[in-house]
């Protein structure tokens, strides 16, 4: 069973309350170069901009830069039209040459969007979790609410909707303290603005090589921890079905899950207009669900939530990761999730 409510604050404490178990950690690329400042420079000038336009002139530029970026960037626009006709391929309905376009051109100009959000939801909304709320439908499931006021959970989430405005909401709603884990772009000044930019928004970023030292500190002492699950795992992969596929998956959520005995929820921010948004958390993996379960099982499990939150809004998603390279194509017996 859900709820939805509209702008409502559910749970937890203020901001001048938090107290954050594990202090502020850097998060910062390794490329300190002179032209690392004039792309940083660059970078600032276009997002003020950006973050200003009317929308039918951002759209127009979106579109724009999302079919150069399709031309240019070859190898990941393959990739993406191969993952694109897999999971499309995994709702049974037919799947068309153009549908697939559409959706790799606009995962590009969907990424865009997602980069220019918290700064154009700071000059048109003045920033505050008050007006984020307004905005924000909630969904919430009374197992996550469960979740949400015991606190000590690991909160699972892919690359759809609007994942950089989804920690803010989340904490908004309720789970907090919240600790992000993240990749820096390798860009160092762009990467310390960045980090500023999220933990201004009151959440903490944590890196994600050496991020689950912190893991029991943070769970232990009621807080959530937030995983973007859907990339290629590189270090010890475990091998799961994605959308029928095999795919190299993470096993972090599963090792906290199996030894820290804390749930793990799934959670999924998507844009339902101009800076407007639904906030989905309903699925909730208990401990006790997932007990004597082995590290394939439990990303099976979870490869199974993020296919649904992907097929929630499969135009708000970022097909670019390469979730197929260097796996077998099929398993002993193939199936659709």
């Amino acid at each position: 069973m859900a709820s939805s409510v509209q702008g409502e604050t559910l749970g937890g404490v203020s901001e001048a309350e938090t107290t954050w178990p594990v202090e502020a950690q850097p998060v910062e690329g390794d490329r300190n170069t002179p032209m690392a400042y004039v792309e940083y420079g660059v970078w600032r000038a276009a997002t003020f901009v950006l973050a200003r336009l009317p929308r039918p002139l951002l759209n127009v530029f979106k579109g724009v830069m999302a079919r150069l970026a399709k031309l240019v960037d070859k190898r990941h626009a393959s990739s993406a039209r191969a993952f694109v006709r897999q999971a499309l391929a995994c709702t049974g309905e037919p799947v068309t040459d153009d549908q697939v376009e559409r959706f790799v051109t606009g995962a590009y100009a969907h990424l865009l969007e997602v980069a220019i959000t918290p700064a154009r939801s700071k000059a048109r909304l003045g920033g505050g979790r008050e007006a984020l709320l307004e905005r924000t439908e909630v969904v919430l499931s009374d197992d996550a609410r469960r979740a949400m006021e015991a606190g000590g959970v690991v909160a699972v989430s892919s690359h759809v909707g609007d994942w950089e405005t989804a920690a803010e909401i989340a904490s908004a709603v309720g789970f907090k303290p919240f600790y992000a884990i993240s990749k820096a772009p390798r860009n160092r000044p762009m990467s310390i603005k960045i980090q500023a930019m999220r933990e201004e928004r009151g959440i903490r970023v944590l890196p994600r090589r050496g991020a689950m030292a912190f893991a029991a500190k943070i769970i232990e002492a009621g807080c959530c921890m937030g995983m973007l699950l859907d990339q290629r795992a590189r270090q010890k992969p475990v091998l799961a079905p994605l959308f029928g596929r095999p795919a190299r998956s993470d096993r972090s959520a599963g090792v906290l899950l199996r030894r820290l005995k804390c749930p793990v929820v799934f959670m999924a921010t998507y844009r339902t207009g101009d800076l407007r948004w639904r906030f989905v958390c309903e699925r909730v993996i208990w401990p006790d669900e997932m007990a004597g379960a082995s590290p394939e099982a439990i990303a099976t499990t979870i490869n199974a939530e993020l296919e649904k939150q992907i097929l929630a809004a499969p135009e708000q998603y970022f097909w670019l990761h390469d979730r197929y390279r260097d796996t077998p194509s099929t398993f002993p017996d193939p199936t659709c999730s």
